[in-house]
């Protein structure tokens, strides 16, 4: 029974993980605004790298680009953003797991130590969530049905 609910738990995990990839999906027709979007921020990027730094430069562009998107509609950049915050989202959550399950009572207890890692974990966790959320989403209609259209007696 047990791996029954874990097995259902897995395929409702993966399907999530694909319905938050494909909203954040840029596409791969880009229309010529969206590639005029894209050559501006990148005629940007130039413009600041000359000004700035190289280091600071590219510290606050990944910055903005992580809590200010440049773009209203998803660019390759954006996609990539939100792939590695969904892996990172993954193996934070993966690592609060196994903490509370291994030390729960040791953590509520007030043990500094695990409690400081919880706390954090639960920051980042927080934080990557709003990274992800910052980002622009595909403004593409989905046209899709979920039933059985062989079922006689199923409504259509």
């Amino acid at each position: 029974m047990d791996l029954m609910s874990l097995r259902s738990l897995l395929a409702n995990l993966v399907v999530d993980f694909s319905v938050l990839v494909l909203r954040y999906h840029s596409g791969q027709n880009l229309s010529k605004n969206q590639r005029t979007e894209e050559e501006t921020e990148m005629e940007l990027v130039v413009k600041e790298s000359s000004l700035d730094s190289v280091l600071e430069g590219r510290t606050s562009r990944i910055l903005k680009s992580l809590w200010l998107p440049a773009s209203t509609i998803p660019t390759r950049k954006s996609g990539q953003i939100v792939y590695g915050c969904a892996f990172l989202l993954v193996l934070l959550l993966t690592i609060l797991s196994l903490i509370l399950a291994h030390w729960l009572r040791r953590v509520f207890s007030g043990d500094p130590v695990l409690t400081t890692v919880a706390v954090l974990l639960l920051l980042l966790i927080t934080g990557v969530t709003v990274i992800i959320w910052r980002q622009p989403q595909s403004p593409t209609a989905l046209h899709f049905r979920v039933g059985d259209l062989t079922c006689p007696k199923c409504p259509p």
